[in-house]
């Protein structure tokens, strides 16, 4: 199984290597070019190079390498697909070189290193996240603690059906025992248990 620490060495041993490659390729293209055997615009090595420095940067400084892995696989392919590209011209023109052959292994060989690496550090950052807990054992959902929330909810409701009585021109008794069924006597004697009272706003007569 794959551990942390090797996922780290291997991501900052390719960081580095991209890194220098992509320096080498802003710095000096025509040589990159030579070096490769093939014939490619400067700007076209600029490019290669930017991307290779960005991409080391991003496995240097990344707590998942995954993603990086992912690009620098991503780039592989497309150094392939251009070095074949080169290799397919020079072919019908008869300028075939040795390089391009060289040039191709080792970037099939770079491809299967990132390649592993990409699929090894994936399936390392889902067991981590596979394993993650979450413990909410001391959170109860509500705004404040259970004893100052408790009764609010009813108390409100007792208020506002009270409020809406009055407005709508009804008789409230001194005492409003439940929001659904006012009391039809204007004593306050207590209803069944369970039921709680609450005191009639003062706002205003009654019609």
């Amino acid at each position: 199984m794959t551990t942390r620490t090797s996922l780290r060495i291997l991501a900052r041993g390719l960081g580095w290597f991209s890194i220098a490659l992509g320096t080498a390729e802003l710095l000096r293209p025509q040589a990159a070019a030579r070096f490769t055997g093939i014939t490619a615009p400067p700007r076209l090595v600029q490019a290669c190079g930017t991307r290779e420095v960005v991409t080391g940067l991003g496995l240097l400084l990344a707590s998942n390498p995954a993603p990086w892995l992912w690009a620098r696989v991503a780039g592989d392919v497309l150094d392939i697909a251009a070095v074949g590209q080169d290799a397919s011209n020079a072919v019908r023109t008869r300028k075939r070189s040795s390089r391009t052959g060289l040039a191709l292994g080792a970037l099939a060989g770079v491809l299967l290193i990132d390649l592993l690496g990409a699929r090894a550090a994936t399936q390392h950052h889902r067991r981590e996240r596979a394993g993650q807990r979450f413990d909410y054992s001391n959170r109860s959902g509500w705004p404040a603690s259970p004893d100052q929330m408790r009764g609010l909810a009813a108390d409100q409701a007792r208020q506002n059906h009270a409020a809406a009585l009055q407005t709508a021109g009804a008789r409230v008794p001194p005492t409003v025992w439940t929001p659904s069924e006012p009391s039809t006597s204007d004593s306050a004697s207590p209803p069944p248990t369970g039921w709680s009272p609450v005191t009639r706003p003062s706002s205003g007569n009654p019609a």
